[in-house]
């Protein structure tokens, strides 16, 4: 038996899209931490924003891998989004600061 009538399904959709590769999501990443810490400063800093999106890319894997959705918390589901929100948290530390003086 059908609930739902075909009047009302024939107003959604639905939508698979999966992932991109690992070899991608390191690339489009890797593009934003590059140009965020490139610009002012040092060398040292720009090489630890290379380091730094292989981190989190790891971290997002390793979180997804171990907090899967369960019936109690179900809201447990990680996808792009959550990687973007630790991305933007990171290029809005230190935006004001300037970097040739840390004690400011």
């Amino acid at each position: 038996k059908n609930d739902i009538p075909n009047r009302l399904k024939r107003h959604f959709s639905i939508f698979n899209v999966p992932l991109p590769e690992e070899s991608s999501i390191q690339q489009i990443f890797g593009a934003i931490f590059e140009g965020r810490f490139s610009a002012n400063y040092s060398r040292d800093v720009q090489e630890v924003a290379g380091m730094i999106t292989r981190m989190t890319i790891d971290f997002w894997r390793s979180i997804q891998k171990r907090m899967l959705p369960t019936p109690d918390k179900f809201h447990y589901f990680f996808n792009l989004r959550d990687l973007s929100n630790v991305t933007q948290g990171m290029m809005l530390a230190g935006l004001y600061a300037d970097p040739d003086n840390p004690a400011k």
